[in-house]
């Protein structure tokens, strides 16, 4: 059978777009910092940002400061002394950004940034990125096991919910606390099911159960004493 789709995290899924647009916005804004520096930003250059760091931006603003003086024929060795001496200034001023990027990043269900979608050099958000994130944030049954076990779960849900609503309208406690089934047992009460025996194995045997399984439920009387 093919994947069947069971359950759809839609406050998952609408977090996750929104932390996706918050990186595009600060990558856009580290685009600006390069630009500002003279340099046109591509996928590259943010990719080897958040994975390299400042000293890839050291790098960079060196070799682009370097071809702008081979650019103009400067042959004075004081005067390119002193067009690369404040490189390393320049690259310290991108440790803001890195960090708020890949802090992002990591609030981004592990992307990675190569993986980000770009149009003129800028990260944007597709139908298709969308889809996946959906599908990250999705859980399907892909054979006829799960889907029959989460037809029995489905089951059970609906009956015991039908139950918690039942004792509500006729004034009984709810087998609820805080969440958690602390009330059950006041209303139903598991026994051993038949020709099943106990493991005597253990040493702190104390139960007529099983381990695991082996239990039949039936109503339990003494709620009506």
């Amino acid at each position: 059978m093919e994947k069947k789709l069971i359950y759809e995290d839609a406050k998952a899924i609408e977090k996750a777009i929104k932390n996706r647009k918050r990186l595009n916005d600060l990558i856009i804004e580290f685009n600006s910092y390069l630009s500002n520096k003279g340099i046109e930003s591509k996928k590259e250059h943010i990719v080897n940002f958040v994975s390299i760091g400042i000293p890839y931006i050291h790098s960079l603003l060196r070799k682009d400061a370097k071809a702008e003086i081979e650019k103009l024929g400067i042959k004075s060795v004081s005067i390119q002394d002193n067009m690369l001496a404040g490189i390393e200034k320049q690259a310290s001023d991108f440790n803001a950004i890195l960090s708020k990027i890949r802090n992002q990043v990591n609030q981004c269900d592990g992307i990675r940034i190569e993986d980000l979608s770009f149009e003129n050099n800028n990260p944007v958000l597709t139908e298709s990125d969308i889809d996946k994130i959906k599908e990250y944030h999705s859980i399907y049954v892909s054979n006829e096991h799960q889907e029959n076990l989460f037809k029995l779960q489905t089951d059970l849900a609906k009956a015991i919910n039908k139950f918690e609503k039942g004792i509500e309208k006729l004034g009984f406690k709810s087998i609820f606390t805080y969440g958690e089934f602390k009330r059950l047992e006041d209303y139903i009460q598991p026994e051993p099911s038949k020709g099943i025996k106990p493991d005597m194995k253990s040493n702190v045997f104390t139960s007529n159960f099983t381990r695991f399984g082996g239990v039949t439920v039936k109503p339990n009387p003494y709620i009506h004493k």
